[in-house]
Formats: C-alpha cells, structure tokens, sequence
C-alpha cells in the first residue's frame, strides 16, 4: 500500500529505506519536527510570560487538530526508536526543543514572572495535561470534538496558573 501511494516499486522503497522500521522512523522524525517547529514558533513571537505560556498551549492543541493522524503516531510509536535501532537519534530533537523552551523562559524566570524550574519539569508541566487530553482524543476516549475553544483556554489557563511566580497574577486577575 505504502508503494502504490507513493507510486514508487518496492525495491526503490527498500533501497532508500532499508525496512519498513525505517520508514517508520523517517514518518516519525518528520512529524516530529513539525510538531517542534510549531512551538518554537511562539517563542520566536512572542515576548511576555504569559502570552507565551498560553500560545504554546493553544499551539500544542492547534497542531494536535490540525495533524490528527501525525499527532496519534507521534503519542503512540514509542517504540519506533527502539524498533528502528535509532532510539538516540530523537534524543537530541527533544533535547533542543527543552533547551529552546528553557532560553524564552529563563528572562521570563530570572525576572520573577516565572516560577524556577528545572527546563524539563517545565516542560512537562506546560505540556503534561494537555499531552494527555490530545492522547485520549486520539485514542478515541474522548470525541475530537471535546476539544473545544473553551477547552483549550482550560488548559492554558491551567499552565499558566501553574507557571506563574506565585507573587505575579494574570493579567485577568488584575
């Protein structure tokens, strides 16, 4: 099937990739860096906390959306890396993208917006909830259309509230 979509022969497919584990981590490695490149997109937009905490939520939930298919082999192809023998090669990707979300957020942190964490609890805790919100929806727990506006501000609200120094307030609570 994968020959016939690409309109190529099976011996050109096994001599650009040399398994189907392969293709897999080539289909992964792409739609990961999409994914990436979708968030660091907001670092590189936007200046103030805040702002920066919400978009990355709502970029996260918006790429979720948008690459349903992509998003559900990303949450679900754990072993790809493993598979494939390239369990290293995702390591520096995610890496980078935890360096990135540590460089906005660090003037954010040093002056007082931000709580001080660790870049990888960071993470985790910006994107942890509605990590697993997106894996239910396309897991088929939840409908796809459970991801409402309203739902996506919940979860960015949530980060934010979480984020926050405690001594700095959202600009709604002010």
């Amino acid at each position: 099937m994968l020959c016939e979509a690409a309109g190529v022969s099976v011996g050109s497919l096994y001599h650009h990739f040399t398994s189907k584990a392969g293709v897999a981590a080539a289909v992964y490695a792409e739609v990961l860096e999409s994914y990436q490149q979708a968030l660091i997109d907001v670092t590189e937009s936007v200046t103030s906390a805040e702002a920066g905490i919400r978009g990355l939520v709502g970029a996260h939930h918006e790429w979720v959306a948008r690459n349903a298919h992509g998003a559900r082999f990303l949450m679900t192809s754990g072993n790809v890396a493993e598979i494939s023998g390239s369990a290293e090669r995702w390591r520096p990707a995610n890496d980078a993208l935890v360096d990135e979300l540590a460089r906005w957020a660090q003037p954010h942190m040093a002056s007082g917006e931000l709580r001080r964490l660790d870049p990888a609890v960071f993470a985790a805790v910006l994107f942890g909830p509605s990590y697993m919100h997106s894996a239910a929806t396309l897991s088929r727990r939840m409908s796809p259309g459970d991801d409402t506006v309203d739902t996506v501000l919940a979860f960015a609200e949530a980060a934010w509230c979480a984020l926050r120094a405690s001594d700095s307030r959202s600009t709604a609570d002010q």
